[in-house]
């Protein structure tokens, strides 16, 4: 059982690493070194951050994931996930999704096809700003859904609280 709970903490850091990869068709693009405050409220479908960085822009997409899906939820994160989903995002330069694919997972096939449907389900997704897009004609970063064991995610974007028990990890 302490395997387990372990086993789970470690692949939410590793996905957590991924998390801040990102390229663009032309040029490696990466967040900028300031990066744009969060918003601290208690419900991340209020978050509303103008996109002058990688992260910024990917938060207004999460939270456009966010809106047009009901298998969501805010809040804290439990101490252990069920399943973590990264995908890999490529938005065009008019904000339309052109490929979304499933970069990691644990095996849940059911989970993976919740987060590539739930991008689907969004037909407007802003247009990256010029700087996001850095001169490409299209952004392709990664992003992680995180899930609890009844099915519902959040979108690692938009997670304003660490998850319990990290603590524990930041330790060793």
């Amino acid at each position: 059982m302490q395997f387990g709970r372990h086993l789970g903490q470690i692949m939410l850091g590793a996905a957590l690493v991924l998390v801040g990869c990102a390229t663009t068709d032309e040029a490696t693009t990466s967040s900028s070194k300031a990066q744009a405050p969060v918003a601290q409220q208690t419900s991340p479908r209020k978050t509303r951050i103008p996109a002058a960085t990688l992260d910024a822009y990917k938060q207004q997409v999460a939270q456009r994931i966010y809106d047009a899906n009901s298998e969501t939820f805010s809040g804290l994160l439990p101490p252990m996930l069920k399943s973590i989903v990264v995908l890999n995002v490529t938005l065009d330069e008019n904000g339309k999704a052109t490929k979304i694919s499933v970069r990691r997972s644990n095996g849940y096939k059911k989970l993976e096809r919740v987060a590539l449907e739930s991008v689907r389900k969004v037909r407007d997704f802003p247009e990256p700003p010029a700087q996001v897009l850095a001169g490409g004609k299209s952004v392709t970063y990664l992003e992680t859904w995180l899930f609890r064991a009844d099915g519902k995610f959040q979108i690692r974007s938009l997670v304003t609280e660490p998850q319990p028990g990290h603590e524990a990890l930041a330790r060793r």
